[in-house]
């Protein structure tokens, strides 16, 4: 598939793989001065998000945003060896990025409000959303190289263990309970959640036990499975009590 999508220097020809209508074919990504496997890269994570419908042709052209970071990867001669996106951690990539866009005055961000522990009302910076794309982009190729059994990752994606799978859910982070007693147990559950359940039902299902599992890291970091008992559960409920108010305070 990657040898397929390399081919063509500019996708005007685009309307061959039916992601664009024939009316819209001057709407050109130019590739023509990127190195061969970057360029082979981006067009893959293009092809395969607008074939799914994730991504339309308006979200990658029209919105400057993706199209923004494309023309960064490959563009920007940040990659002077032709290798993998990957082979360069995502902390390096985003801290050139930020430099990049700053420079050009093109970095933005949003402020949001949220509330502290006492429900008071506190606001935060969020970063520029080119940062999130970037680590989508490069999440995605991560995924794609791993040649692992999905169930041995620490991330699941859905639709390679559910094809039919329709729902916007993509993954299943286990990432957050890495090291904790939990994440074994959690991750049988899940696995025979996804057997019996829908892709949907088991990420909801994941969600609600990586709280938990925050709780227990954050109240009770030592405690082991055998010494869950009445009082703890007790005080979880009370736990998520104070989340429900931080997200009233929030909205």
């Amino acid at each position: 598939m990657l040898a397929v999508i390399a081919g063509a220097e500019g996708w005007e020809d685009i309307e061959e793989y039916g992601l664009i209508d024939k009316d819209r074919t001057s709407l050109i990504l130019n590739f023509s001065n990127y190195l061969y496997i970057v360029k082979t890269e981006l067009k893959f994570v293009l092809y395969t998000k607008m074939k799914s419908y994730e991504w339309s042709w308006a979200t990658v052209h029209v919105n400057n945003v993706v199209k923004d970071v494309i023309d960064f990867l490959g563009g920007s001669k940040l990659i002077v060896e032709d290798k993998s996106i990957i082979e360069m951690s995502i902390d390096y990539l985003v801290s050139k990025l930020t430099d990049y866009f700053q420079k050009q005055g093109k970095l933005y961000s949003t402020t949001s409000r949220t509330c502290n522990k006492y429900g008071e009302p506190q606001f935060y910076k969020s970063k520029d959303q080119r940062v999130y794309v970037l680590i989508y982009i490069y999440n995605f190729l991560q995924d794609f190289y791993d040649t692992r059994d999905e169930y041995d990752k620490d991330v699941w994606n859905i639709n390679k263990i559910t094809p039919k799978h329709n729902g916007r859910e993509g993954n299943l982070d286990f990432t957050e309970l890495k090291g904790h007693w939990l994440f074994k147990p959690v991750r049988s559950y899940i696995k025979y959640q996804l057997a019996i359940h829908t892709g949907s039902t088991a990420y909801n299902k994941l969600r609600y036990l990586r709280i938990f599992g925050k709780f227990l890291l954050e109240r009770h970091p030592k405690i082991i499975a055998s010494n869950l008992d009445r009082e703890l559960i007790l005080d979880y409920i009370n736990y998520v009590k104070n989340s429900l108010n931080l997200y009233f305070c929030r909205n």
